[in-house]
């Protein structure tokens, strides 16, 4: 290469070095770089037109082009691992082979992703000394990330984010206490995450909130008895109440007595425990909302002074008023009273994820689709108690009968037909049609106890499951089901005493085999 080569080489490499170091010094471009990158440029075409035999005899060279192959292939590597890298980045992708699917959303959180459509942000604010805790959120909210390119997790410190923790946080009563705070925001609607790292229906029902344009209204029936709505003793449904106010409903209590109408933003009525009998006209009022198309749920015990088999009988159920009776419960430490739930329905989204867990239900009563129930309505059998139960009709005088399940809970839905005739016989001997109108589409869920919604019964086993299904499904709300916590299974190996030392033989005389094999294969290689 001659002189003139060379200057032009030097001068070509050295304003490179200036342009990128100054670019990556003062973290940005300046207009007096232009000047060393137009001086490298026209030193390095000088460069070419000056050299281009030596550079074509260079290229042309045995050596030089398995270099060349060389670096292509190492290059081509690089390039490779790196978009790699960049992908399994920025399209994250885990696979959970744990039985109990731990390290795995549930199938509803994974519906309520599928329906954002807009970009949806996930605030966190933590103080120093949760810093811990926020890394345990951060893991949950990646599996999260992971099915919807729509989420947007955001991490602020209190202590230096100052604007964003006085817009967040400081109106919170209890900024002092928690030291871990989580909202959601979609569509300019904030929705604050109560205690998020407890499960993953706190988040997921937050996500949901937020996603409601309105809150739709469950209205409880009051003055027959019922248990207190807000009552938090053992035989109240406060419990109940408070799980649908976190999962976006609101619970309202209903008095028909004094009212003459159904309230106009009623999704569900719902009549627990009632003990004694309703008057004819609120018998009238739930009737006639029936046949509107509402959505009625219907919880009620056997051997109270109730008539609520007249108000079932239209809604096309048959509340026997008998007791199920399970030598099962006894084997749990309850008397043989309490009905089992043990089969569950696996056509309704009411319990189709029910699978190897129990419901309990004191003193209950079997219910049926009542045989001369309108023909546009249809059923399901959704909780029935185990194969060895039998009914008795007092408790007082018990008597094994046949034993076989019993069906609990059962789901009505479609349209009640009201004969206009009420001679339908005479109209039949008449060879006269009877006349029929169709009305609109209704739903009910009618259980034959009620004590599983109390708070007491609200903890055993699926119970809650059951409860706040149930309720969704009736508010036309399926994506809002209750997200039941995985637990890990206790799975031990048991061992003989013979298996112990084999396995403890097997420790110990395997490393040392294949240290005598690595031996003998290097002492062979060395002596060849």
């Amino acid at each position: 290469m001659s002189k003139w080569g060379l200057a032009s080489l030097t001068i070509a490499t050295l304003c490179m070095i200036i342009v990128i170091m100054a670019r990556f010094i003062l973290g940005g471009w300046l207009d007096m770089l232009w000047f060393p990158l137009g001086l490298g440029l026209v030193s390095f075409t000088a460069l070419l037109i000056t050299e281009y035999k030596t550079i074509l005899d260079f290229l042309t060279m045995r050596t030089t082009k398995n270099g060349m192959n060389m670096g292509m292939i190492i290059l081509l590597m690089v390039v490779v691992l790196a978009s790699v890298n960049y992908l399994s980045i920025r399209y994250n992708k885990t696979y959970d082979l744990t039985e109990e699917k731990i390290n795995s959303l549930s199938e509803q959180t994974l519906g309520v992703l599928k329906k954002i459509d807009e970009e949806m942000r996930i605030l966190v604010f933590y103080h120093e000394e949760a810093a811990q805790r926020k890394e345990q959120l951060r893991q949950v909210l990646d599996f999260y990330k992971e099915n919807s390119s729509k989420l947007n997790v955001r991490f602020y410190n209190t202590l230096t984010e100052n604007l964003m923790t006085q817009k967040y946080v400081n109106p919170l009563p209890d900024k002092v206490r928690e030291k871990l705070f989580a909202f959601v925001e979609y569509k300019g609607k904030t929705v604050r995450v109560d205690n998020p790292l407890s499960s993953e229906e706190k988040i997921t029902s937050a996500m949901i909130k937020a996603t409601r344009e309105e809150s739709k209204t469950i209205y409880f029936l009051t003055n027959h008895g019922e248990p207190g709505l807000d009552l938090e003793e053992s035989n109240g449904v406060s419990g109940l109440k408070k799980a649908l106010e976190d999962s976006g409903f609101q619970a309202k209590p209903l008095d028909l007595i004094s009212n003459t109408k159904v309230p106009e933003d009623a999704a569900v009525i719902a009549i627990v425990g009632p003990t004694v009998a309703m008057l004819e006209p609120e018998m009238k009022l739930l009737r006639g909302y029936a046949r509107s198309g509402g959505r009625l749920l219907v919880a009620a015990d056997p051997g109270q002074r109730h008539n609520i088999a007249q108000l079932t009988k239209t809604l096309g159920v048959e509340f026997k008023n008998n007791y199920i009776l399970s030598p099962t419960s006894r084997l749990m430490g309850r008397s043989m009273a309490s009905a089992i739930g043990a089969i569950y329905s696996q056509d309704s989204e009411i319990t189709n994820k029910f699978q190897a867990m129990i419901t309990v239900f004191d003193l209950a009563s079997e219910v049926i689709f009542a045989p001369d129930a309108p023909k546009g309505l249809k059923s399901k059998d959704l909780v029935k108690s185990a194969g060895n139960s039998f009914s008795a009709l007092n408790l007082e005088e018990i008597q094994p009968a046949e034993q076989r399940p019993y069906v609990i809970g059962v789901s009505v839905e479609g349209s009640l037909i009201k004969k206009e005739n009420e001679n339908e016989k005479e109209n039949e001997n008449k060879n006269s049609q009877a006349e029929v109108s169709t009305d609109a589409e209704y739903a009910a869920v009618v259980f034959g106890d009620s004590d599983f919604l109390t708070n007491q019964g609200l903890i055993n086993g699926l119970n809650r499951d059951l409860a706040l299904n149930s309720l969704t499904w009736l508010a036309q709300e399926a994506d809002l089901v209750t997200i039941r916590p995985k637990q890990l299974k206790n799975t031990q190996l048991m061992m003989t005493t013979s298996t112990e030392k084999m396995v403890v033989i097997a420790g110990v005389s395997m490393p040392l085999l294949l240290l005598c094999i690595a031996g003998f294969l290097w002492f062979r290689r060395r002596s060849l």
